[in-house]
């Protein structure tokens, strides 16, 4: 069991409820997720406020989840209480799918920002393994990218320099963000960085502010204070080092 002092602390200002929509969802919610409508067939549509939590680990997996807007992180806690950030995911991806296994969810999943979902029992998805395989196998296939994106986290965001760790992140995030021009990202709070890299929030801190000095990280005109232009290159070289 997780202490209930800590996980309030790492959950701090993250509220449980969401607001359902009933929605018909018979459009594909975009690249990563269901090409076929069969999949969002008498989905319901939620949306999420940024720190809201979207299920809890632990929690009977009896939902999942396709992301139509928004980003959701994946929080994993320690015995000892402390979380870290173990995915990030945004449009088109399913989260949840351990219910098609009928186990718990392995990870807290919190809105990042505005969030909007795809809801739908397991149980649905599960009888479609029997009613429509090609489809379900699809679904299989994407949960197999998901463990293959799990090894990119290993080795990306945990290993290499402090520096080198922050740059991947920062090309990750200009990658999976959607309604950004091509070489813009916006960041996560550093806490949120520290919590993905196993770092501290001052590390991460020093890294930023470097690399505004350096011009690596350019603000937006007009913008909010997280936005930026990064430079890709020099982006690139330093996560290679």
């Amino acid at each position: 069991m997780i202490p209930n002092r800590k996980r309030e602390a790492a959950e701090l200002g993250y509220g449980a409820g969401h607001r359902g929509l009933v929605d018909g969802a018979a459009t594909v919610i975009g690249t990563g997720c269901a090409e076929s409508s069969a999949f969002l067939h008498g989905a319901k549509r939620s949306s999420f406020s940024a720190r809201e939590i979207i299920y809890r680990e632990g929690e009977a997996a009896d939902t999942v989840y396709a992301i139509r807007h928004g980003l959701v992180k994946l929080i994993s806690y320690l015995p000892n209480g402390r979380g870290r950030i173990v995915r990030l995911y945004g449009k088109g991806i399913w989260v949840g799918l351990e219910g098609l296994l009928r186990r718990p969810y392995a990870h807290t999943a919190i809105a990042i920002d505005e969030v909007e979902v795809y809801r739908l029992p397991a149980s649905t998805l599960r009888v479609m393994q029997r009613d429509d395989p090609s489809d379900y196998q699809h679904l299989m296939q994407k949960w197999h990218e998901h463990l293959v994106e799990a090894d990119m986290w290993i080795s990306d965001f945990s290993t290499g320099s402090v520096r080198s760790r922050v740059a991947r992140l920062i090309n990750f995030l200009s990658r999976i963000e959607e309604q950004l021009n091509s070489g813009e990202v916006k960041l996560l709070t550093c806490d949120e960085m520290a919590a993905i890299l196993g770092v501290t929030p001052e590390s991460v801190s020093r890294i930023i502010a470097e690399f505004k000095r350096g011009g690596v990280l350019r603000a937006l005109d007009n913008a909010s204070s997280e936005l930026y232009r990064c430079d890709a290159i020099e982006l690139e070289r330093v996560a290679l080092q």
